[in-house]
């Protein structure tokens, strides 16, 4: 199924709790799509960290 981007856009809409987890050592486009699509749909930023753990983070 292919989806254009509204309807990409329109479906993130329909949740409340979106986590956007980037790769360990993120680089700065990573972690730049992350956020913008955080400020466009809203939802949380994720990276992981060294130990494996999820460290979430609100970057507001």
């Amino acid at each position: 199924m292919e989806l254009d981007e509204s309807e990409f856009y329109n479906q993130l809409l329909d949740y409340n709790n979106i986590l956007y987890l980037c790769h360990r050592n993120a680089d700065p486009d990573a972690l730049g799509s992350a956020f913008a699509l955080k400020e466009a749909v809203g939802g949380t930023i994720g990276v992981s960290s060294q130990e494996q753990e999820l460290n979430s983070r609100d970057c507001s």
